[in-house]
């Protein structure tokens, strides 16, 4: 079982077309989920993304750089992530649930209203 507390993040951090920038910040991490393979997705609430990270080759990298602020994520039985973005913590948040197909990329939206309301 892996203790999430003590993950190393790398210092480097590829971004999803391969390029290695050095993480500037990292901070407010929330909603670990791991998919089938073991691969730990989190998000950093702050910098607005979803992380990946892979304990076979101790890399993480940016999943999503636009997560809507999203804190919790979960992992339905088909293997697809869902997302509960937020609203705090800055703009770039949406107050809905997204469930996004690893295999395709399709986001879809759940829901984005709570009783008749946004």
């Amino acid at each position: 079982m892996t203790d999430f507390h003590s993950i190393r993040i790398p210092a480097d951090i590829v971004e999803g077309d391969g390029r290695v920038s050095p993480a500037t910040a990292v901070a407010f991490l929330e909603g670990p989920a791991a998919d089938a393979q073991g691969i730990v997705y989190f998000t950093d609430i702050w910098n607005n993304r979803i992380l990946q990270y892979d304990s076979r080759t101790d890399f993480t990298r940016v999943f999503s750089a636009d997560s809507g602020r999203s804190n919790g994520l979960l992992f339905d039985a088909q293997g697809r992530l869902l997302a509960c973005e937020g609203n705090e913590f800055g703009p770039g948040g949406r107050r809905r649930i997204t469930r996004t197909d690893l295999t395709t990329g399709k986001v879809e939206v759940l829901t984005d209203r709570f009783e008749g309301a946004p």
